[in-house]
């Protein structure tokens, strides 16, 4: 059987252990571990099914687009965003769910001042 080292983020932070030591020693277990490629077709379809969890536990199910926005409208997002102490891609991302949720309606613009 080859064996195959295949790294994975750490799933640990400092904060979860008491002493320096014992995170170094995980750090140490996380570095040098590694899972064999497995010979079992039952084997394989497990680690694709961890791997495809793992997957979706950093990333999520959000795909990366392109978006060609007016200036103007990217700085008052960074603008708001730095107010709100979120980055401006996560404040402009939202703003599209609450409003493809329904959470956000258009106003009339003869009834809005400026």
């Amino acid at each position: 059987m080859t064996e195959k080292k295949i790294k994975l983020p750490p799933v640990l932070t400092r904060g979860d252990f008491e002493t320096d030591e014992e995170y170094r020693e995980y750090l140490d277990i996380e570095n040098s571990s590694h899972i064999p490629i497995s010979t079992t077709l039952e084997e394989r379809e497990d680690l694709k099914e961890i791997a495809q969890l793992t997957i979706e536990r950093i990333v999520g199910n959000k795909i990366p687009i392109g978006l060609r926005l007016p200036k103007r409208d990217v700085d008052r997002a960074k603008s708001l965003a730095l107010q709100k102490g979120v980055p401006y891609q996560t404040l402009i991302s939202s703003v599209l769910h609450q409003y493809l949720d329904g959470e956000l309606v258009e106003r009339d613009r003869k009834t809005v001042s400026k």
